[in-house]
């Protein structure tokens, strides 16, 4: 069962400041069920803190997601979901996201 507090909440209850970025990147050739990384510097993340990501992709079966691995270090990971239909190769595309800090006990959530 999900916890619901007995107040509500919103961003900042939850979360502190935000990190933003945004980078032109390409994985290059991958093939079917695999994954890619790729590394992207930004300033004031750190490991703990929540990644969000948001891109529009060129080409269909790819997944992108991010986690803060080091410090100003977002590792982006690219999976390629092709069902059998071989390597797929992600062209440059723009990629945003934002670094959310974590905030205190999330507002009394912990």
């Amino acid at each position: 069962m999900a916890y619901l507090p007995k107040t509500s909440r919103n961003w900042r209850d939850i979360f502190g400041p935000i990190c933003p970025f945004a980078v032109t990147t390409s994985f290059g050739s991958t093939t079917d069920r695999d994954t890619t990384t790729q590394t992207v510097t930004v300033p004031g993340a750190a490991v703990g803190d929540f990644c969000f990501i948001f891109c529009d992709l060129p080409q269909a079966k790819v997944q992108v997601s991010g986690e803060v691995t080091a410090a100003n270090t977002v590792t982006l990971t690219a999976a390629i979901l092709n069902n059998g239909g071989g390597a797929v190769n992600p062209t440059d595309y723009k990629l945003h996201g934002f670094v959310a800090k974590k905030a205190g006990s999330w507002g009394g959530l912990l």
